[in-house]
């Protein structure tokens, strides 16, 4: 099994590393940036990503190295892990059927898991086709994110109020997130995972009307 670790802290990769040297069947490799990481990836061609997002997740932005960095995954399973007290689930969570989320606190466990079972562990909240949100759910969150008010999102995907207000909570839930603050600090990563061309493949493009909240 192949390894691949990318964060800031050397502390984290030093200790990753030493963790796996007692299982003979994984190899590692590691980055201390999604940049230098990005062509190891490639070459390296993991089967488990663990990457710390952070920085991209507290600058907001655009950021076309995660599209790029996503893809050259191919079809790793990633772990996304973040340096916050949220997402409180006491496991990965599910975005897609390869791409999971976290916060820092569950890497340790993590790890155990990937050692003691040499694949990838069980994931969390897996849904019949294995996203974390429906197609409607994604919907209401991109033009939310463009801060677009409820009764304008209703018009636009014609459906109610009230059911743009549930997919409001329902998306905050699932991520296991407290409020919008929190969502938002998150989705900064989020929308280069729930999103096409990884949502959509079949399309390779967003629902008309969506391109300009992604």
């Amino acid at each position: 099994m192949r390894i691949m670790i990318i964060d800031s802290c050397v502390f984290t990769l030093l200790g990753a590393c030493c963790f796996f040297e007692k299982y003979p069947s994984v190899t590692t490799e590691h980055a201390t940036a999604l940049e230098a990481g990005l062509p190891l990836v490639t070459d390296f061609r993991p089967d488990i990503v663990l990457v710390n997002l952070t920085h991209y997740c507290r600058r907001g932005g655009e950021f076309p190295q995660l599209v790029d960095f996503f893809k050259a995954c191919g079809n790793a399973q990633v772990y996304i892990y973040v340096d916050a007290p949220y997402p409180t689930a006491g496991e990965p969570i599910t975005l897609t059927g390869r791409v999971s989320l976290m916060n820092k606190q569950c890497l340790l466990p993590l790890l155990h898991q990937i050692g003691e079972t040499c694949r990838p562990p069980a994931l969390l909240k897996r849904t019949g086709k294995g996203f974390l949100y429906s197609r409607q759910e994604l919907a209401v969150i991109a033009l939310w994110m463009a801060q677009q008010t409820n009764h304008d999102i209703a018009r636009q995907l014609g459906i109610c109020g009230r059911t743009v207000y549930v997919h409001k909570r329902q998306a905050i839930r699932k991520l296991t997130v407290r409020n919008r603050l929190e969502f938002c600090f998150l989705y900064h990563v989020l929308k280069y995972v729930i999103y096409p061309p990884f949502f959509f493949p079949e399309h390779n493009a967003a629902p008309a009307g969506l391109q300009h909240a992604l």
